[in-house]
């Protein structure tokens, strides 16, 4: 927690310097505010790749969904901010901004099942009353929209924190390379998508008459063609893109993992008191003029930022004052976790499939894999029950049925009426490994078994014995089928992997031998040996060596 709290302070601290030196390459250098926005975030992304180097979790974090969902709504608060700053001043949006306290804490509640403290309260009320007293005192014919823009903008803020949190990526890395490589792509996305978007403004306002760009007043706030080459631009978005953007993106993705996003923003009621100070200094210095407060902002900004600490100290203290688990129940956590994660390792970070097949919900689970909190006796049985039957017979890599549980399937083959059996033998897998390492080897390993399982769904049975080893057994096909089916699994293996971090498509080949149930014999274990040295037999036939 206290680490936490570091990394947030730190991040803000950030933002805070950012916020000055916005405006002052905005003031000094004319620099057009969205263009510099987008360029900063784009030279942070190539710093944090740079520094990262190559490695696992790209490719994975392009494809996620909480990526571009943290992209777009990024690119839409920014969008929303300027037609807020076209009604009321930067100082009360921010103030009002602050709101999103007490909404990411709902979204917690809601989303991952995180409790409340009653003593948080207080805190949330003192930060309603801040907002209500800058809401009110804008002046009426402002107020409404100045309000629902706010709430949009709140909204946002807090969802974007919380995808920020709940990132799988994210949360997946390990080390601080894996973190500056996460945290670069998602920014790196949503820097294009911020340049994509202004372009696209750009060019439209190219497009239309004087008296158009009059009427619609908002999109002077965004920039024009010539804004996207403009040299202090450029090169103050490089420095401080790779100085201080890179730094406070790869802060705030750990702050929200370590503290979560709720805290985080009680921690982000402090941007107003660090931009301050720094604009005193600036001032003091002569390099920027400093803002004045009206009174009533003053009062509010007093009142959120108590409330932010109060709930702070509420967190920490209650952190301090939780009771230690008892040796029992602490052992019996850690084996609940230990379930839920070799289950999330099995199923490819699929939450919902993972919740599926431990019968207990995301938010339970959530619940277990955070919180020191002792779990019910209901729940512990169903997990581990659950785990038993649907997890602890998988093959851990690729998902399939294990050894164990395949002879199982085999021992019951004469509850059916007739089946195939296939035994597959990769071919060619061993130079995948000299060559590639074995991080490509498990790669193609799994996309065999993905594969395999796609095409033979329950209740037919895909297992990996061990190796480069697979068998199958479908159900209710006769003899004749058998080379039909051979040739499907051929096709399905030997077609080339695409492998993350290798240029080169990678192909394997596959020996598979086939028994049928009953013509072949009753006994299953014994028909899997047959087709065992039917595979063999083609291996040699193809002039390769067991």
């Amino acid at each position: 927690m206290k680490l936490g709290i570091i990394y947030s302070v730190f991040t803000v601290f950030l933002w805070a310097l950012y916020d000055v030196l916005v405006r002052f390459v905005g003031v000094v250098w004319n620099a057009q505010p969205y263009v510099f926005v987008s360029f900063t975030s784009l030279m942070a992304a190539l710093t944090l790749l740079v520094v990262s180097g190559k490695g696992s979790l790209g490719l994975k974090t392009i494809k996620q969904v909480h990526t571009w969902g943290f992209s777009f709504v990024s690119v839409f608060m920014d969008i929303v901010f300027i037609f807020i700053l076209l009604e009321i001043s930067t100082t009360e949006a921010n103030l009002m901004i602050r709101l999103s306290i007490i909404t990411t804490a709902l979204i917690c509640k809601w989303g991952l099942g995180r409790s409340i403290n009653p003593k948080n309260y207080f805190g949330y009320a003192l930060v309603f009353a801040g907002f209500l007293m800058v809401a009110m005192n804008l002046p009426e014919k402002v107020r409404a929209i100045s309000i629902f823009l706010t709430l949009i903008m709140v909204v946002c803020q807090s969802l974007r924190t919380y995808v920020a949190e709940t990132h799988p990526a994210s949360n997946e890395a390990s080390s601080w390379l894996d973190n500056c490589r996460v945290t670069g792509y998602v920014v790196l996305v949503t820097s294009f998508a911020f340049i994509i978007m202004g372009l696209i403004v750009a060019y439209a306002k190219t497009q239309l008459s004087a008296q158009d760009l009059q009427t619609l007043a908002v999109l002077n706030s965004f920039p024009n063609l010539s804004d996207f080459v403009h040299p202090h631009t450029i090169i103050a978005a490089t420095l401080i893109g790779m100085f201080n953007v890179s730094l406070s993106s790869y802060f705030y993705f750990q702050a929200t993992k370590k503290v979560g996003s709720d805290t985080f923003l009680m921690v982000g009621a402090l941007l107003p008191v660090f931009t301050f100070v720094m604009e005193l200094f600036a001032d003091k210095m002569g390099w920027l003029s400093l803002k004045t407060f009206a009174t009533v902002d003053l009062l509010a900004g007093i009142l959120i930022i108590s409330g932010a600490l109060w709930s702070i100290y509420v967190k920490i203290y209650a952190d301090k004052k939780q009771k230690k688990l008892a040796p029992k129940a602490k052992a019996e956590l850690l084996v609940l976790r230990d379930s839920i994660q070799t289950a999330m390792i099995c199923f490819n970070d699929d939450e919902d499939l993972v919740a599926k097949k431990l019968g207990v919900g995301k938010r339970t689970i959530k619940g277990i894999m955070t919180t020191e909190k002792p779990v019910t006796k209901n729940v512990k049985h169903t997990i581990i029950m659950n785990h038993a039957q649907n997890v602890a017979g998988l093959d851990h890599l690729t998902g399939a049925l294990n050894k164990s549980s395949f002879e199982s399937k085999l021992k019951s083959l004469n509850d059916c009426n007739k089946a195939i059996i296939l035994f597959i033998d990769l071919d060619k897998f061993k130079p995948v490994n000299d060559t590639y390492g074995h991080k490509a080897g498990d790669s193609i390993l799994e996309g065999v078994a993905e594969r395999l399982m796609n095409e033979f769904t329950s209740p037919n049975v895909v297992a990996r014995l061990g190796g480069d080893e697979f068998c199958i057994i479908i159900y209710g096909k006769d003899k004749k089928d058998e080379e039909k089916l051979v040739k499907k699994i051929e096709k399905l293996v030997t077609e080339p992997f695409i492998v993350e971090g290798i240029e080169d498509e990678i192909s394997v080949g596959c020996s598979i031998g086939s028994a049928h149930y009953p013509t072949e014999g009753n006994c299953g274990l014994e028909l899997n040996k047959v087709a065992d040295e039917r595979m063999y037999e083609a291996k040699l036939a193809n002039g390769i060596e067991r």
